[in-house]
């Protein structure tokens, strides 16, 4: 499933930053931050990984979620 989001009050330096990233990447806007969110709700916080509640980072995907993933892409 997927949603929206949208941030509010973004200063404009961080902005440029991503826009530069982005079209490094030839990736829009959006699809840079989606990876960049993507990328960081797949890490474990330090109390998740002391908590066992998660497997860390460097997991590997199935092939349902690489699937997703590529598809959030497009």
């Amino acid at each position: 499933m997927t949603t929206h989001l949208q941030i509010r009050n973004l200063p404009g330096e961080v902005l440029d930053v991503l826009r530069e990233r982005a079209a490094k990447r030839q990736l829009s806007v959006a699809a840079y931050a989606r990876e960049v969110l993507i990328r960081e709700a797949a890490r474990a916080t330090m109390e998740e990984t002391l908590v066992g509640r998660r497997v860390i980072a460097g997991r590997r995907l199935t092939a349902g979620q690489l699937k997703q993933l590529i598809r959030g892409r497009a």
